[in-house]
């Protein structure tokens, strides 16, 4: 079953999913939760929110999607230049 994200954990994706990697931030809120929360479901939830991540191997960069609220956190961090 699954169950409805809370806004807390919902701003802790906000917050951190340009330091963050998503297997950590699944691993943080599954401490919070004290439930398994799987990468996938967290990729889901991020999505919703309307954050994208650039893929590669260490790069941090989050996409700027015009017209979301993700405006917060739309700063550029690459974490290897």
């Amino acid at each position: 079953m699954n169950k409805v994200w809370t806004q807390e954990e919902k701003d802790f994706i906000r917050q951190n999913s340009a330091y963050m990697r998503d297997k950590d931030m699944a691993e943080a809120i599954s401490k919070i939760r004290g439930k398994k929360v799987s990468v996938q479901a967290l990729r889901k939830q991020r999505a919703k929110l309307g954050i994208n991540k650039m893929g590669g191997r260490g790069n941090f960069n989050l996409v700027k999607q015009q017209g979301t609220q993700s405006h917060n956190i739309a700063r550029v961090i690459k974490r290897n230049n």
